[in-house]
């Protein structure tokens, strides 16, 4: 099992998300947040799989 620790700001985060950068999809959706309290990662996760789906290596925006 591989970790790896992601550092952004909280606009860096969001800008991301919705820039569709695979580095943030891929993080919200496969990874598992060691401290989140707030529960601020929550909505963004539910967000990407709203949003987007994963086709082999890349992201692209769901239809609709």
């Amino acid at each position: 099992m591989a970790i790896e620790d992601i550092w952004v700001t909280e606009e860096e985060l969001l800008e991301g998300l919705k820039g569709g950068w695979g580095l943030i999809l891929d993080a919200l959706t496969y990874g598992k947040p060691l401290y989140d309290l707030k529960k601020f990662l929550e909505p963004m996760r539910k967000f990407v799989g709203e949003k987007y789906k994963r086709i082999g290596k890349i992201w692209v925006l769901r239809d609709g």
